[in-house]
């Protein structure tokens, strides 16, 4: 049984900040170790609007305040050898 995983989270510089937690591109990483990652997107905003960003670009971004940058993952569950 197969099937795809989509995740979006706060992303930027790790930070937990109590109520939410922002990842950084290791910690995302590490949370989907058991995964095969398909693709990864970053989104800032920008005058309230996304827009696609560079990863690297986008993990220097400070989300602490508030989430201005987001990571979308599409996944798969690896195979159990």
């Amino acid at each position: 049984m197969g099937g795809i995983f989509l995740i979006t989270v706060p992303f930027g510089r790790a930070r937990d900040i109590g109520w939410y937690r922002v990842y950084d591109k290791g910690e995302i990483n590490r949370l989907l170790s058991k995964f095969v990652t398909v693709d990864f997107k970053c989104f800032v905003r920008r005058n309230n609007l996304w827009e696609v960003c560079d990863p690297g670009k986008a993990e220097r971004i400070d989300s602490s305040k508030c989430v201005n940058a987001i990571a979308f993952v599409e996944a798969l569950k690896r195979k159990e050898e």
